[in-house]
C-alpha cells in the first residue's frame, strides 16, 4: 500500500505529495505510517483531478493543503480524522459526486471548500467556529442546511446559486455577508431580532422568493438586496431607515408605502418594477433619487407633495400619465420624464424655473406645455415629444436641439428671440406658423430648413 504514494520526509515525518504514476486510485487509504514514520500532512493539489472514489484520511494527518481534492469528480466518500480540524480552501471544489460530509470534528471550513460539490444535506455542529467565503457556492443539489455551529456569520457567497435550497433558519445568525444567498432557491425569509447586519446583494436574483419578514435589528436594506426577485410582491418598510442602491430593481412589488421612518433612498431603488402601481411617499427623505422609478411601466401617477428634488431619469420610461409638480420642488435633474410615452399633461407649479436636458424627450403624447414661467429650456428637453405648439417667453434661454424632431409641432411663437440657432427645430417637418420678433438679429440659415411649409411672420 505504501508504494502507491509520492511523499517527502521531514524530521522523521512523512508528507504525502500525490499518487505514483499508473496507480489504480479508485479507493485510497492514507496510512498512519510509512516506513515506520507517521504520515502527518497532505500537500496542496496532491490528488487534484484524480479518479478517487473513496478516501480515508489516516489518523496522524494534522494538515491538508488547499485544493488537495480539487475537481475529483468521482469522489463520493470521505472519512476524515479528528486531528485535522480544518477543511482547507477549495479542498473539495468540483467534487460533484460528494453528496455528504461528516463535520463532527471540524472547527474551520475554508474558502470555497465545497463549491460545486454534490452535497445534498449539510449539518453544521457546535464545534465549527469559522466558515469562510463561498463555502457551499453553486451546490445545486443542496436542499437542507442545519446551522448549529458557533459561527454566527453567514459568509459572502456562502450559498450563492444553491438553486434547490428553499429554506434557511436564521435564528442563530447575527450577520449576513455579500451575495450569500444570491441566485438561491429561497422562497420565504424570516429575519429574527438577532440579525444586526445584512450586506449587499444578499438575495439578488432569488427568482422564487415570495415573502420576507424583516424583524431584525438591521434597519438598512443594502444595495441590490432584492434585485431581480420577480415573485416578491410586497414588503413592509415600517422598520427601515435606509434603502440602498438598486435594492428592488426588477422585483415584483405592486405597492410601496414609505413612511416617516425612511430617511435615505439611494439611486435606482425601484427601477424596472413593472408591476408597481402605487407609491405612498410619506418618508422623511424629500429627494427622489436618480432612476428611482425608471421603467416602472404601470406606475401611472405620483404625488409630488413635499418633494424638493427629483433626480436624473427618476421616472424615465415610467407609466405616468399626468404630472403635477408642487411648489416645494426646487430642483429637477436631467431626463426626469424621458420616454414617458403615456404622459399627456404636466402642471409645472414648482419653484424650479429650468427644464433640464432631455426632461420630456420622446414624450410622444405630451401635446401642450406652458413655458411662461421658464427661464431656461435644456438641451433636447422636448426632443421627439408630441408638442403641437410652442410659445417662448421673453428672456427664456433655449438650448441646442430643444425641439428637434417634434413631428406634430405646427406653431412656434418666439417674440423675444434675438438669435435663433439652426438645430433647435431640426426635423420639425410640420411647422406651419412661425412668429418671430422683428428685432431678431440673427436667424441661422438652416433654422427652419426642415419646415418647408412654414410661414414666418415678424411681429
Amino acid at each position: 500500500m505504501n508504494s502507491i504514494f509520492k511523499y517527502t520526509e521531514n524530521n522523521g515525518e512523512v508528507i504525502i505529495t500525490g499518487l505514483k504514476e499508473g496507480v489504480a486510485d479508485a479507493s485510497i487509504v492514507i496510512p498512519e505510517t510509512i516506513d515506520g514514520m507517521p504520515v502527518v500532512e497532505i500537500v496542496p493539489w496532491a490528488f487534484e483531478s484524480t479518479s478517487i472514489v473513496d478516501i480515508k484520511i489516516g489518523a496522524n494527518i494534522r494538515k491538508i493543503g488547499d485544493e488537495a481534492f480539487y475537481s475529483c469528480e468521482e469522489l463520493s466518500s470521505v472519512t476524515w480524522n479528528h486531528k485535522c480540524d480544518v477543511i482547507p480552501d477549495f479542498c473539495f471544489l468540483g467534487c460533484s459526486n460528494l453528496t455528504q460530509f461528516d463535520f463532527s470534528d471540524i472547527k474551520k471550513i475554508g474558502q470555497y471548500a465545497f463549491e460545486k460539490s454534490g452535497l445534498q444535506k449539510v449539518f453544521l455542529p457546535e464545534n465549527i467556529k469559522i466558515i469562510e467565503i463561498g463555502t457551499f457556492r453553486e451546490c445545486s443539489g443542496l436542499r437542507s442546511v442545519t446551522w448549529n455551529c458557533t459561527c454566527d456569520v453567514i459568509p459572502a457567497n456562502c450559498f450563492f446559486e444553491c438553486s434547490n435550497l428553499t429554506h434557511f433558519d436564521f435564528s442563530a445568525i447575527k450577520k449576513i455577508e455579500k451575495y450569500s444567498f444570491s441566485r438561491s432557491g429561497l422562497q420565504e425569509v424570516s429575519f429574527p431580532e438577532n440579525i444586526k447586519i445584512i450586506e449587499e446583494g444578499t438575495f439578488k436574483e432569488c427568482s422564487g422568493l415570495r415573502s420576507v419578514a424583516w424583524n431584525c435589528t438591521c434597519d438598512v436594506i443594502p444595495a441590490l438586496c432584492f434585485y431581480m426577485c420577480p415573485n416578491l410582491t410586497n414588503f413592509d418598510f415600517s422598520s427601515i431607515k435606509k434603502v440602498g442602491q438598486y435594492a428592488f430593481v426588477e422585483s415584483g412589488l405592486q405597492e410601496v408605502c414609505l413612511q416617516k421612518n425612511i430617511e435615505i433612498l439611494e439611486d435606482g431603488t425601484f427601477s424596472r418594477c413593472n408591476e408597481l402601481r402605487s407609491v405612498t411617499w410619506n418618508c422623511t427623505c424629500d429627494v427622489i433619487p436618480n432612476f428611482c422609478f425608471a421603467v416602472c411601466s404601470n406606475l401611472t401617477n405620483f404625488d409630488f407633495s413635499g418633494i424638493k428634488k427629483i433626480g436624473k431619469y427618476a421616472f424615465k420610461e415610467s407609466g405616468l400619465q399626468e404630472v403635477w409638480l408642487s411648489e416645494s420642488i426646487k430642483n429637477i435633474e436631467e431626463g426626469t420624464f424621458k420616454e414617458c410615452s403615456g404622459l399627456r399633461s404636466v402642471t409645472w407649479n414648482c419653484t424650479c424655473d429650468v427644464i433640464p436636458a432631455l426632461c420630456f424627450a420622446v414624450c410622444s403624447n405630451l401635446t401642450q406645455f406652458d413655458l411662461s414661467g421658464i427661464k431656461k429650456v435644456g438641451t433636447s428637453a422636448f426632443e421627439k415629444s408630441g408638442l403641437t405648439s410652442v410659445t417662448l417667453s421673453k428672456g427664456t434661454i433655449v438650448c441646442k436641439k430643444c425641439f428637434v424632431h417634434c413631428k406634430s409641432l405646427a406653431k412656434v411663437e418666439w417674440l423675444s428671440a434675438r438669435n435663433i440657432e439652426g438645430n433647435i427645430f431640426a426635423g420639425c417637418k410640420n411647422i406651419k406658423e412661425i412668429y418671430i420678433s422683428d428685432k431678431v438679429k440673427n436667424i441661422e440659415a438652416n433654422a427652419f430648413v426642415s419646415s418647408p411649409n412654414a410661414e414666418i411672420t415678424f411681429v
